[in-house]
């Protein structure tokens, strides 16, 4: 058993990640846009911070490809050809997993900065406010009987903070100290079960018939996080294991990785969202660092894709269940700085992972610039004068995925079917 003061941080944990944006809650939207029968069940957005780049990843190009200047770091033979798929010298982990993921080149963030950028890719909307709900938030919204809609680990920057924010933020903005995974794994089953009743109290005290909007709102986050600590009581303790890479002990990214499948496995939350090696893809000086992080990239998508196979949920694998979304916040300027870098670029790849997806294909397609060209909405492939790709259409593509009319939700962008 804990002591009382450690029970009363653990309930400090749950009310700084669930009230304290008591701003907006949006309702479940089950009846105004019922979902279909084959949606998904689990949603998990892993999110290279600072800004994969694509020459590395999922658009390699061969030297005569592009234009003079544009950085070409790897002669053309060590790209590898995966199942018909282009892929970066060093994502070549990912390679058996080609025919299970669907790549595109490249999204319009409408943004080159870090902080907009992550308002942008945790909404999928260009324009946003500090009010508005992520996407993963409103796809849990439409959860079945998981504890949490959305729970988030580690998000660096704060305007991925959102009036229903769940989790627990990086070092960045938290500090290095206990944070309300560690009060969860420390906690006894019984001290749980107290906390969430304390949560649900706290909520009584607020909500009623004559409750403000803001009270009924602060009521329900209390609420929510009653659910996890009274589902986390219920289930087994997290114990994860060591996935073996050379840079894992400085980001813990597979640690993270593993507590989503946790969540998922224990019903905990229906959609997780987390983040590759801190924010160590903005490489400004020295891009050759993106080669470590693209091979610890590709590994942990292995180790991921491995698990989600093996773990079953309902009698179901994982795998059949989840639809994983990998891209960054912004991406990487095509040509060096003078550190040896690359900037910001505003435009980024992403990679989907799931049965709902036209895999093993990349779509998209960039110029000799490696800017983004027009695309046929039909095949997904270059086309004059089809549709520059956005990050509004993953929002609009994933809500519709979900069997949720994209337009009652504020989204604007393109259906993107040759995707699904």
């Amino acid at each position: 058993m804990m002591d009382r003061r450690t029970v009363l941080k653990i309930m400090q944990a749950a009310a700084v990640t669930g009230a304290a944006w008591p701003l907006l809650r949006e309702k479940r939207a089950r009846a105004a846009a019922p979902a279909h029968r084959s949606r998904p069940r689990f949603y998990l957005q892993i999110i290279p911070s600072g800004g994969m780049d694509a020459i590395f990843t999922t658009d390699p190009k061969k030297a005569r490809e592009v234009d003079n200047g544009i950085d070409v770091p790897f002669g053309s033979h060590k790209i590898i050809e995966a199942h018909g798929v282009r892929l970066g010298p060093k994502f070549g982990a990912l390679g058996r997993w080609v025919p299970h993921v669907a790549m595109v080149n490249a999204f319009h963030q409408n943004s080159a900065n870090h902080v907009t950028g992550v308002a942008n890719i945790t909404r999928f909307k260009s324009l946003t406010t500090p009010g508005t709900p992520s996407l993963l938030e409103l796809l849990g919204a439409r959860r079945d009987d998981e504890a949490t809609g959305a729970i988030n680990i580690g998000c660096v920057f704060d305007s991925a903070f959102s009036p229903m924010y769940l989790g627990q933020p990086g070092t960045f903005v938290f500090g290095n100290r206990p944070g309300l995974f560690e009060h969860l794994d420390a906690a006894d089953p019984e001290d749980l079960v107290a906390v969430a009743k304390a949560l649900q109290r706290d909520a009584g005290s607020v909500q009623g018939p004559r409750a403000s909007a803001a009270e009924q709102r602060t009521a329900d986050n209390l609420n929510e996080s009653a659910s996890l600590f009274a589902g986390a009581a219920k289930s087994p303790k997290f114990k994860p294991v060591e996935w073996a890479h050379e840079v894992e002990s400085a980001y813990h990214s597979g640690r993270d990785l593993q507590r989503a499948l946790w969540l998922f496995e224990n019903k905990l939350s229906r959609c997780v969202t987390t983040r590759v090696a801190a924010d160590d893809f903005d490489t400004h000086v020295t891009n050759s660092y993106q080669e470590t992080l693209t091979d610890y990239l590709a590994f942990l998508l292995d180790k991921l894709f491995s698990e989600l196979d093996k773990r079953v949920v309902d009698g179901k694998p994982l795998s059949q269940q989840t639809v994983v979304i990998v891209g960054s916040e912004i991406g990487r300027f095509p040509r060096l700085n003078s550190a040896r870098g690359k900037d910001h670029f505003p435009q980024a790849p992403f990679i989907f992972y799931g049965p709902w997806f036209a895999t093993g294909a990349t779509y998209g397609g960039t110029g000799r610039n490696m800017a983004t060209v027009p695309i046929s909405m039909t095949t997904g492939r270059p086309q004059s004068g089809g549709h520059l790709l956005r990050v509004d259409d993953i929002g609009t593509t994933l809500l519709a995925l979900d069997g949720a009319n994209p337009e009652l939700y504020g989204y604007s962008g393109e259906h993107l079917r040759f995707l699904t």
